[in-house]
């Protein structure tokens, strides 16, 4: 599933920063290609929805259906911790990629410019804790969106659970099964709330704080079993937050305008059902 994720992770990079040129300028069928995704990061200003996927966590595969078929559907687990959870933010805006392939080019060159610099403080720090033993550490680039966290993300459910009323915010009870190896947070003066080679949290109203920076899945599961027992349950995401236009920023670059950042806050909702058949 990791592998799925980060594979789908270089599609969207490609297909949001790449544009035509010929295939002497080394491109792929006349569009031109990113191989080296190191400080790269997505436009938030392309995100069109978010959705909270219930997954049946020991299953292997989607058993021949279409992925998105299998994540659509209802679920009906046996309990509690056969659920594991996908928050998933889709990017299906068409974003700004002009016709004129030498201007679209251009403008993908300006973006991946205020990339590298915006980003090379982890750049930086992923580097020194490569160097920092012998052999090299293994450290990942991260996956992120320009978009950050903007108040508190939460889940609820329709039912009492864990004692609490419905409408609670559970995020206390959820953990974080996989992230990345570092926490940027911040917006004009961002740093690392949490470095390569700390102990990064995992729960999740832990991992996800007012300024963290976006990424695409999270992948969430119940930190302990409730004991209350429903034919379903209906859990509800919120997610706040401030999205920013980082391709319309480079596009206005080109132009020559004095451009400033544009920035926009969402609120996105998103529910999940899932049935039980108790053992």
């Amino acid at each position: 599933m990791r592998q799925y994720r980060n594979i789908l992770f270089f599609a969207l990079i490609f297909a949001g920063l790449a544009s035509c040129q010929s295939d002497e300028d080394g491109t792929d069928n006349g569009q031109e290609i990113f191989l080296d995704t190191t400080g790269l990061l997505l436009d938030g200003g392309r995100i069109s929805s978010v959705s909270l996927y219930c997954l049946e966590k020991d299953r292997a595969g989607f058993g021949g259906e279409h992925w998105q078929d299998y994540y659509a559907k209802t679920k009906t687990v046996k309990d509690y911790s056969d659920i594991q959870l996908d928050v998933k933010i889709y990017r299906d805006s068409p974003g700004y990629f002009p016709s004129d392939t030498a201007v679209s080019n251009a403008i993908s060159r300006l973006e991946t410019k205020y990339y590298k610099e915006k980003t090379s403080f982890i750049v930086d720090e992923m580097e020194k804790y490569r160097r920092s033993s012998i052999p090299s550490k293994m450290a990942a680039w991260p996956d992120f969106i320009t978009a950050y966290i903007n108040g508190d993300v939460v889940i609820t459910c329709d039912k009492v659970l864990y004692g609490q009323e419905p409408g609670t915010n559970l995020s206390g009870h959820l953990r974080v099964l996989s992230g990345t190896q570092c926490l940027p947070v911040g917006i004009e003066s961002p740093s690392l709330l949490y470095n390569y080679g700390d102990q990064m949290p995992t729960v999740m109203s832990e991992y996800l704080p007012t300024g963290a920076w976006l990424q695409p899945d999270y992948w969430l599961e119940f930190d302990n079993q409730p004991s209350e027992k429903y034919d379903n349950i209906t859990l509800r995401l919120t997610l706040p937050l401030l999205i920013e236009h980082s391709r319309d920023y480079a596009a206005e670059l080109y132009k020559g305008n004095n451009a400033s950042i544009k920035y926009t806050e969402h609120v996105f909702n998103a529910d999940c059902t899932i049935n039980f058949n108790w053992e």
